[in-house]
């Protein structure tokens, strides 16, 4: 993917952006992120008429165009819990956090998780058959900004990790070494919402938002966790951290990027992503930790 702003405007910027099949696209982004203009001629103009990888190598180019914006020019562009840099914030936080405080703001997704992984029976607030996928989700509010950090928050992490050979943050947290994430932007968790929820039966999807949100303003970062064994994950932090992980990994990758050698692991991320990647070639099935097939399959997109 390339891309270069060829103008600014009153409303937002134009940009040309060059695709991972080669195909030009011209995309108008306003300066809160909207596309207000999108020609190409490398697929049909009806979104009915292309197949998914065709919608999805434009989509591609409409989110990687939001992504350069705000890379360039400072705007928020990105919706904020798809923003690399935002994920990268929220999982430095995650990672600072003593236990007490880790327990109780994030004890109860990891229960639900957990439960559900063992068999074991979970209140939901809606009914669900033994057959659907419930995700376990739950929003997080970050202070200060993880876009105003220059360089870039995900940047300054992926350097730190190439000086000092760390590939994984969390594997540290299992040992008495000194994080080396100490050279980093520090960042606090302001506030957490309840655990909410997506279910589907593979066919259609619903979303079950958290009607009582803490804070006014959109959230940094959005936790989706499958029913998951903690133990596959070392601890109950590694679980969370790891997710986040993935979750850089698969916004890259929905932007058409190959995600650097240190982010190029298996496991599940962001819940969306994961169902492209099911239906998807264009996506290695980087969902998998280890050949599950629980991940549904149709009707998604």
């Amino acid at each position: 993917m390339d891309a270069e702003i060829k103008k600014e405007t009153e409303d937002g910027f134009g940009l040309l952006v060059l695709d991972n099949n080669d195909v030009e696209h011209k995309i108008g982004v306003s300066y809160t992120g909207e596309i207000d203009g999108h020609l190409q001629d490398g697929y049909p103009d009806k979104a009915a008429k292309r197949t998914k990888e065709g919608s999805e190598h434009v989509n591609q180019a409409r989110r990687f165009a939001k992504w350069h914006v705000y890379r360039e020019r400072g705007y928020d562009t990105v919706p904020p819990t798809e923003n690399p840099d935002r994920i990268a914030a929220a999982m430095l936080a995650i990672i600072d956090l003593d236990e007490e405080d880790f327990d109780s703001l994030f004890g109860p997704l990891i229960e639900h998780s957990q439960r559900h992984s063992d068999g074991d029976p979970v209140d939901l607030p809606f009914p669900a058959a033994a057959s659907d996928t419930v995700i376990y989700c739950q929003d997080l509010w970050l202070s200060d900004d993880p876009t105003e950090c220059e360089p870039p928050l995900l940047e300054q992490y992926l350097e730190m990790a190439r000086q000092t050979d760390v590939a994984d943050l969390a594997e540290h947290l299992l040992t008495d070494d000194p994080l080396p994430h100490t050279s980093l932007p520090s960042f606090d968790i302001e506030a957490v919402s309840d655990v909410h929820y997506i279910q589907t039966d593979g066919i259609s999807l619903t979303e079950y938002p958290d009607d009582s949100l803490p804070l006014e303003r959109a959230p940094d970062t959005r936790l989706e966790l499958l029913p998951l064994d903690v133990d596959t994950f070392g601890s109950p932090r590694m679980l969370i951290v790891s997710h986040l992980r993935f979750q850089i990994r698969d916004r890259l990758l929905e932007m058409g990027l190959e995600p650097p050698e240190i982010l190029d692991l298996n496991g599940p991320g962001a819940f969306k992503p994961m169902v492209k990647q099911r239906l998807m070639n264009m996506y290695e099935e980087y969902y998998r930790p280890g050949g599950d097939e629980s991940i549904p399959s149709a009707g998604l997109l």
